[in-house]
């Protein structure tokens, strides 16, 4: 058996114009390359931490809770083998945390507020004791950004609209005639 030869010789035969040719090609490959899904810019947050006891020592399958304070809104999730926790794509907003485990006291984090692309890292520490006692750790999330390499900034509408353009097109260079008296 021999193979067959007739591919190539009827698509030039078919489509003479090499330059038609090859416009086919790339548009087939950008339509095929447009499909493949394309990581964005993201516009959630997310948290991570570890719980540990008085000691130091980390606590597993703690359970944790995050609220959203304008929603309601509950996610539920527990502490690994470590003692780590991760809640991820979570939207802006205002949110708490909470975490129990069966012979720590509950503990709570304040209210704070997540940013787009920010991760904050909040470690919890749970006292011994029963399980009706409840307190509040006052902690505030990192303020530099050390899990990821990204930057990411929330600008308002106010600071968008306050932006001085003065009344001309910001792509038109600031160029005033040179006038002789």
């Amino acid at each position: 058996m021999r193979p067959c030869s007739k591919g190539p010789r009827l698509l030039r035969r078919v489509y003479p114009n090499r330059a038609f040719r090859i416009t086919c090609l790339t548009v087939g490959i950008l339509c095929l390359g447009g499909s493949l899904q394309v990581q964005a810019q993201t516009s959630s947050a997310a948290i991570t931490g570890t719980i540990r006891d008085e000691a130091g020592a980390v606590i597993p399958d703690a359970d944790l809770e995050l609220t959203n304070i304008e929603t309601g809104i509950t996610v539920g999730s527990a502490s690994n083998s470590v003692g780590k926790y991760n809640f991820l794509n979570i939207l802006p907003g205002s949110y708490t945390l909470g975490a129990t485990k069966d012979g720590f006291r509950p503990a709570a984090v304040e209210p704070f507020t997540l940013q787009v692309n920010q991760t904050a890292t909040f470690d919890i520490v749970l006292e011994v004791g029963a399980v009706t006692e409840t307190f509040t750790v006052e902690a505030l999330g990192a303020q530099i950004q050390v899990q990821t390499s990204e930057i990411g900034n929330v600008v308002a509408e106010r600071q968008v609209v306050d932006l001085p353009l003065n009344g001309r097109n910001f792509f038109q260079p600031n160029v005033t005639p040179f006038t002789q008296y």
